[in-house]
């Protein structure tokens, strides 16, 4: 035992740690003493050798959190995620914080489309909404060039995205397709117009380049689906569709009371009116031309779908009137009153120049008077025999041809029009002393009694023959 206890001594002073060994000695103990740290010293230390150390350790405390507690955060937590925050980021233009989040909802929303023809108006509205925020940033002076490039990217995006879907669509549903495009087209065209004001002028001094190269953007997307605009649509398809976006038309009439004023509400209503009344005169007439009443058809769902967005959009309603995007379709009636009304200024202008000639003393100007009035007196003859035979266009041109002659030689003979108006009012009556005795009737109730009797062929010749102009 004696000499095995020795053999041990003698070995253990031979046994010595390696590199890794003292290292991971070194480590556990130092890691001992920072979770362990003594908080007397050394020299206290000493001197209380005798009494116990007391060791202090970090104190710690629990909580308990209720699951009703709990749940009542984790639900006010997804509101704020799920709901709130994606509404402040609806509000948001490309620089604020919180526009990261918009485009997010809008990649969901636009997964949650599942039909092509629903993703074809997502994307119409995404590219409504990029347009938008350009515009306000243009308007505020933020826009950066980074953000034009950025926003010429989105809407080369939305109308390559939206084209896709419709050109997914043709292959399954053909009309739908069609309808699609005709609502695409409608979009573009007001959104281009909205720009296109904008890139008119900001100021007295400044052009919006930017606003004319989206606009440009957006035209170049119309002529290159106009070939699209051709897809057959039938006739009953048509008026499903028509029907449905005219009930949702008047559900914005409903909605909008309290946005719209009441001049954008009754200018709406009458554009409706026209719109309706072209879709009832096409349904009257499909029978005898099925082409001509599709296309009609056609166009009056694009008006609808521009009257959409001017009631929806109040940037749009704030940029351009409705007038430059839907312009009133006369009725017979109104065009009848506008035509007399233009007619009778006329007349009233040529009495000016007849009181006026004898204090001219130009004989140049006055041999051109003379040389003009025959001119004169054969437009304003085209222009009533074409408004007895309906013929409006043509009759609005000839007396609209006759009223820049007349201007042109009051301009040309200083004439101002405070001459005193004398003598008789009527037309009929000319400078040239070639007085007609077939005066009864005036100009309006001659239209009026023989524009709806185009039967007659004595009609027309009663109302020319009574016409003497200058």
């Amino acid at each position: 035992m004696k000499r095995f206890s020795e053999q041990f001594k003698k070995k253990s002073e031979n046994i010595r740690l390696t590199v890794v060994e003292k290292r991971d000695l070194y480590e556990r103990l130092v890691s001992y003493m920072e979770y362990h740290p003594l908080t007397t010293s050394l020299n206290s230390l000493n001197k209380t050798k005798s009494q116990p150390m007391e060791i202090i350790t970090d104190k710690f405390k629990i909580f308990y959190i209720s699951a009703r507690y709990l749940k009542a955060v984790t639900a006010l937590a997804a509101i704020f995620v799920f709901i709130i925050m994606p509404s402040l980021a609806e509000r948001t233009v490309p620089g604020d914080i919180l526009y990261p989040v918009k485009g997010l909802t809008e990649d969901i929303r636009g997964s949650l489309n599942f039909t092509p023809y629903e993703k074809v108006a997502w994307e119409t509205k995404r590219l409504e909404r990029r347009v938008a925020e350009a515009r306000l940033l243009v308007k505020e002076g933020k826009i950066t060039p980074q953000m034009e490039t950025d926003f010429l990217v989105a809407v080369q995006a939305h109308k390559s995205a939206a084209e896709a879907q419709i050109n997914s669509l043709e292959a399954t549903d053909a009309e739908g397709a069609g309808l699609a495009q005709i609502t695409f087209s409608s979009v573009l065209d007001v959104q281009s117009a909205v720009l296109r004001s904008d890139s008119s002028s900001i100021d007295a001094t400044t052009t919006d380049t930017f606003s004319g190269a989206i606009a440009s953007v957006l035209e170049s997307v119309n002529e290159n689906t106009d070939k699209d605009d051709q897809t057959a649509i039938s006739f009953e398809r048509l008026m499903a569709q028509l029907e449905i976006e005219t009930t949702r038309v008047y559900d914005l009439f409903a909605s909008n009371q309290s946005i719209a004023t009441a001049s954008e509400i009754t200018d709406a209503k009458r554009r409706l009116t026209d719109i309706e009344l072209k879709i009832s005169n096409a349904s009257a007439k499909y029978q005898e031309n099925p082409v001509v009443v599709i296309e009609g058809l056609r166009t009056a769902l694009g008006d609808l779908q521009k009257l959409i967005v001017f009631m929806t959009d109040i940037n749009v309603r704030e940029s351009v009137s409705i007038e430059s995007l839907l312009p009133i379709v006369l009725t017979t009636e109104e065009r009848q009153e506008v035509f007399i009304k233009n007619y009778e200024k006329l007349e009233a202008d040529l009495i000016i120049l007849k009181n006026g000639l004898e204090k001219i003393t130009d004989t140049a100007v006055i041999n051109k008077i003379e040389t003009t009035m025959p001119e004169v007196h054969i437009l304003i003859t085209q222009a009533t025999s074409s408004m007895i035979s309906v013929l409006f266009d043509e009759a609005d041109f000839a007396l609209v041809s006759a009223q820049e002659l007349v201007n042109s030689m009051l301009s040309m003979s200083g004439i101002s029009d405070e001459v005193t108006v004398t003598g008789t009012t009527d037309i009929l009556e000319t400078i040239y002393s070639t007085t007609s005795s077939s005066t009864e009737l005036d100009m309006e109730t001659k239209i009026k009694n023989d524009v709806n009797d185009t039967s007659n062929p004595s009609s027309t010749t009663a109302v020319i023959s009574s016409q003497t102009i200058i």
